[in-house]
């Protein structure tokens, strides 16, 4: 469990308190940098006490880039009970506006997360992949439903495929030295798209 019993025993002011520090440990610092020793000292609680608390500060990271994930896949569930399945594609459709659902200072974490290593980045992105893809689940069975996708299309593979494959595209940017706006151009104008079309030209009308 992340964390662990003994956190949710605290009073909620305290709890917030504590995650509040770490995320702004880890926009002010590199990763490496981030030790179980610097969040103690930070947090002003013993090492005993944060064991107590936390596996260790993966464990701690992994539950705070988990909860801004959660944050975000209530409020993509929101919009796709309001959207429905209409005649365009949905990926592309609805990612080309970011929603202003994080605060600065979330978006800032999640600006620092992109400059983890790419073992943690990872490690991160395989440990969310059951949730995202029940996310994606449900948009290509209303797809299906909708008569939109191929017969021979296999949803679970397809909606793991779109839970995992982030890594790859977050990776090949990070190699590339691109920063974070170019970052989410590519995702948005591309890598949705690519996964739902294809990358071959769609077939031209004849001309008679």
């Amino acid at each position: 469990m992340v964390p662990k019993p003994a956190f949710y025993r605290l009073p909620e002011e305290k709890q917030k308190s504590l995650l509040d520090i770490a995320v702004r440990l880890y926009i002010e610092h590199p990763y490496e940098e981030v030790t179980a020793r610097l969040l103690c000292k930070s947090m002003e609680i013993n090492p005993a006490t944060f064991y107590r608390y936390f596996d260790s500060k993966d464990d701690l990271l992994f539950h705070l880039v988990r909860a801004l994930n959660k944050k975000s896949l209530a409020y993509h569930m929101e919009e796709l009970e309001r959207m429905g399945v209409d005649e365009n594609s949905y990926f592309p459709a609805f990612s080309k506006e970011k929603p202003d659902y994080y605060t600065e200072q979330e978006n800032a974490f999640l600006l620092a997360c992109n400059r983890f290593p790419k073992e943690v980045i990872h490690d991160i992105t395989f440990r969310l992949a059951g949730s995202n893809q029940a996310y994606y689940r449900e948009i290509l069975k209303r797809e299906q439903a909708a008569g939109k996708l191929r017969q021979d299309v296999d949803i679970d593979l397809i909606a793991y495929m779109y839970a995992t494959t982030g890594y790859n595209l977050m990776t090949y940017c990070m190699e590339r030295g691109m920063d974070q706006e170019a970052y989410v151009k590519r995702k948005i104008y591309f890598y949705y798209d690519f996964f739902y079309h294809g990358i071959l030209e769609r077939e031209r009308k004849r001309e008679p």
